[in-house]
């Protein structure tokens, strides 16, 4: 699951906008893409994002976006790369298969400019296995 963490330059301010919720639900913590003028969930397949959601009403959805400056907590999984290194900074990794997690054994294999792999890391707690990540500037699918 993905949450808030914070804006780099200092801006506190939440980026938040209100979109109708397609057909089905999402849940609060899912990266989220924008379909037919609806939210949808976001899946391993996902190219572009709007953010993660925020919270639902039933008929739309509270969404955080992914601005450049934006930074999320996010749980990884991965089973061949089990952990994060000061090597990964700046290194692009894309979802699992729930949509939900990043995922360590799905890495960027095409270049900084590609939508394969979305979520950039910008710091890591292997600890607790959570990434610190950033949508990719190519992944971000204009919406203001």
């Amino acid at each position: 699951m993905f949450g808030f963490i914070t804006r780099y330059g200092g801006d506190c301010v939440v980026p938040i906008k209100e979109f109708p919720v397609g057909a089905d639900p999402v849940v609060r913590g899912t990266p989220v893409v924008l379909a037919s003028g609806v939210i949808e969930a976001g899946t391993a397949n996902s190219t572009a994002f709007v953010g993660v959601a925020n919270g639902t009403d039933g008929a739309n959805v509270e969404v955080i976006l992914g601005l450049e400056d934006v930074v999320f907590i996010a749980d990884y999984i991965g089973s061949t790369k089990t952990t994060l290194a000061a090597a990964d900074v700046g290194s692009a990794f894309g979802l699992d298969t729930t949509g939900k997690n990043i995922d360590l054994d799905n890495p960027e294999t095409t270049g900084a400019t590609s939508f394969d792999a979305p979520w950039v890391v910008v710091g890591y707690d292997n600890n607790n296995a959570k990434a610190l990540v950033k949508l990719k500037a190519a992944a971000r699918q204009a919406v203001i």
